[in-house]
């Protein structure tokens, strides 16, 4: 994604190296910042250990994977939504935030999911607030 809007720093290994801690934010960010000072000598060594860091061999899912997704027993109604962003990150399928909401929905116990069968939830803010009520 970096390399994609980067652009102009395509060709010039430094200029990458230099503004890669720019598109960083939050996880990516920090981990960044405490890495030891000189341990990082060229752009393939960066991407190599960004990777290690950050993909841990997760591979792409399928949109019927991600509609498949159900809450664990004892998982929090934020834990079981807050996993839906970084799921639907690895499926490359556009789908609405409301699609994505309807799936998270689909995955909730029956007795809850038929407490909100007939209601319209804009996006998992909206969602959450609703299962918690119930719950």
């Amino acid at each position: 994604m970096y390399l994609a809007e980067s652009g102009n720093l395509e060709n010039n290994e430094n200029l990458r190296m230099k503004y890669f801690p720019n598109s960083l934010t939050k996880n990516a960010f920090t981990w960044f910042t405490t890495l030891p000072p000189n341990s990082i000598h060229s752009w393939t060594q960066l991407e190599r250990v960004f990777h290690e860091q950050f993909y841990m061999g997760q591979t792409k899912i399928s949109l019927k994977e991600l509609a498949s997704v159900k809450r664990k027993n004892q998982e929090s109604v934020d834990d079981y939504l807050n996993r839906f962003p970084l799921l639907k990150a690895r499926c490359f399928t556009q789908v609405s935030e409301h699609e994505l909401v309807e799936m998270a929905a689909g995955g909730l116990d029956y007795s809850i999911r038929k407490k909100l069968d007939t209601q319209y939830f804009r996006d998992m803010s909206q969602l959450a607030d609703r299962v918690r009520q119930i719950e």
